[in-house]
């Protein structure tokens, strides 16, 4: 009979099936094996996720145990609302919810002068202006006026800003615009207006303050 290539696949398994019919148990013994296997492989893998769920609820309760920054600072308002005061204010407040804190607005206050949508800073002082030239309106015009002889940048009207040498109609309205979504914090800042460069600023520097 004429060898094939398959010669050595048929001599290993005719050597199986005759370890198979010379021991009997040896399938017996094989399949134990196969069983001891998988249920090692089954315990490590429950072993594994155990250790996986323990390590997600350290997380968790760590998470939980951080302590949380509050983010809260305070705040001054006064003119035009009902209960003026120091009032205590999370992060990214803004004007309305101040107002609310502060009791509401005053019958006279004027909402046209008033950017409520403006988020607070820590340390900020607010006035609310009223119509007709209210006691608010006093109070921002005597804080101006009261600076050494200085301009406030927060708190001058129009003609005021306009007396700063190189502020025209212009310039003096475009500083009004700025501060009604942002507070000049330090003299520089005034910079960030359209129109005023170094140099204008080098000449009225000593003239203002916030």
């Amino acid at each position: 009979m004429k060898k094939t290539n398959n010669d050595p696949i048929n001599r290993l398994i005719d050597c199986i099936r005759f370890q198979f019919a010379k021991d009997r148990k040896l399938k017996y013994k094989i399949a134990l094996v196969v069983i001891i296997l998988i249920g090692a492989t089954g315990i490590h893998m429950k072993s594994s996720n155990a250790d996986t769920i323990k390590l997600d609820k350290t997380e968790k309760v760590k998470e939980k145990e951080r302590p949380q920054g509050t983010d809260e600072f305070y705040i001054d308002i006064s003119g035009a609302v009902n209960s003026p005061g120091v009032y205590k204010v999370k992060k990214k407040t803004r004007v309305f919810e101040l107002i609310e804190k502060a009791g509401g607005l005053k019958a006279d206050a004027n909402l046209d002068a008033l950017n409520q949508a403006e988020f607070v800073q820590d340390g900020q002082k607010i006035v609310i202006p009223s119509n007709g030239g209210g006691d608010s309106n006093k109070e921002s015009e005597d804080k101006s006026n009261n600076d050494g002889g200085m301009i406030n940048i927060n708190l001058a009207d129009k003609s005021k800003l306009m007396s700063l040498p190189g502020v025209g109609d212009a310039i003096a309205q475009r500083i009004i615009d700025y501060r009604k979504d942002h507070r000049f914090s330090k003299v520089e800042d005034l910079k960030q207006v359209k129109g005023i460069g170094d140099a204008t600023f080098e000449k009225l520097k000593n003239m203002i303050t916030v």
